[in-house]
Formats: structure tokens, sequence, C-alpha cells
């Protein structure tokens, strides 16, 4: 049995408390005072199912991209934790974790994932997702959606067409970013988001898998150079 604290500060403020199949979830509608309530929402998330922060066993925290102020508010939280408790620490990325979340609620297993950015880029992911987890295909970019880098539309092994489908909110205008990935995917669905509950789920599922770390975790802004004004 793991009991596990997850952390989601990207977009709103949210954690989550998981201990074998009870979740016990707290949040806010914003995360512009993430950082005056993401501890006071652990402390009532712990309350609610009946544990003292002496009893988690790892950290589970969204390291982005998202919002940049609320990504550096969540990961201190949990870094913070994590040092004064002695807990390893997993870092899960947005897109992967709605990637996964999508995955629950679709029988497809390969995802390509794509949400605004700012200055019209798009975040793009390509995910294999999995009852033990997921796998990035390639890599998590940020660009105008005719920069991006193509996913290679095969299997794992290299041998045979796949079937991809899509999630986010890029995908509800999707021409450009179809045609420049020459790929028309099985499914589309813009509005899926996933939630704390799921965060909670996937991970468990990593911290069983060993994904958990000990060094020191930075936000995923995906851009190299951060020169938005």
């Amino acid at each position: 049995m793991t009991v596990l604290l997850a952390i989601d500060t990207s977009v709103a403020c949210a954690v989550g408390v998981a201990q074998e199949q009870q979740l016990s979830c707290r949040s806010s509608l914003s995360a512009r005072h993430a950082a005056q309530e993401v501890l006071a929402l652990v402390d009532e998330a712990l309350a609610d199912a009946e544990l003292h922060l002496s009893q988690l066993e790892a950290i589970a925290v969204v390291t982005g991209p998202g919002s940049f102020t609320g990504l550096r508010i969540g990961i201190a939280a949990a870094q913070g934790l994590s040092a004064a408790l002695q807990l390893p620490v997993i870092p899960i990325s947005s897109l992967a974790l709605q990637a996964w979340s999508a995955s629950r609620n679709h029988a497809y297993e390969y995802w390509l994932v794509a949400q605004p950015a700012r200055d019209e880029e798009v975040y793009f992911a390509a995910y294999q997702t999995s009852d033990s987890g997921y796998r990035l295909l390639g890599k998590e970019q940020v660009g105008h959606p005719s920069t991006l880098e193509r996913v290679p539309l095969m299997d794992s092994d290299g041998n045979e067409p796949i079937d991809w489908a899509a999630v986010g909110e890029v995908w509800s205008q999707p021409d450009a970013l179809l045609n420049h990935l020459d790929v028309e995917p099985a499914l589309v669905t813009s509005s899926h988001e996933s939630s704390i509950e799921d965060l909670c789920r996937l991970g468990t599922l990593l911290r069983k898998s060993g994904a958990d770390s000990t060094e020191l975790i930075l936000p995923n802004y995906v851009k190299e150079q951060m020169d938005y004004n």
C-alpha cells in the first residue's frame, strides 16, 4: 500500500491524498493564490483521509507545462515536504497526465496531446499509454504548428501503422496542426481535462514502477528560452 500526496498547481491549485482505493481531494479555483492555499489544502486532504504527514510515502507533482508561477509554487511545496519528510517525488508532465487520463475513458493506446501556449504557439507531445503509466514518443515540444517535429506514425517496433487519438484544447481548431503532422486521428476530444484524482492514480502507478526521484525537480516549461513579454 502506498500513501501518496499529489499536488497540481499548473492551472488551478489542487491536492489529493491516495491510500489504496481511497482518495481525498481538495482544490481552489485559481492558481493565483496557490502560494497561500496549497499547504492548507494538503492539511485538509490529510484530515479528510484521517492521516498525518508522517504517514505519507511519496509525493507526485505536476511539473508543467502550465502557469509559470503556479508550477514553481507546486514544485516548491513538493520539494519542501520531500526534504522535511525524506520522501521521494514523482514528477509528472501535464501533457502526459492528460494523455493517460483520456486513455482511461477511451480505448486508445497512442495519444497526441496539443494545448495552447502563448503567441499562437502550442504545446505538443505524443505518448503511448498503458495500465502501468505512459511512455513519451519523441519529445515534448512548443512552437507554431508548422514548426513542430513530426512523430513517426508507427507502433513501438516501427512495423505497422497505428491508430492515434488526440486530446487537448488545440484540437477544437485542428486544421493547421493536422495538415503539418499529416495524420487523421481516429478520435479527437478537445474538452477532456485531467483531474487531481487522475494525478493520484497515475502517481500511485508510477511509484510502484519505481519512477520516483530524490533529485531536485524543476519546472518543465518545454521552451528552452523564456522570451515571452
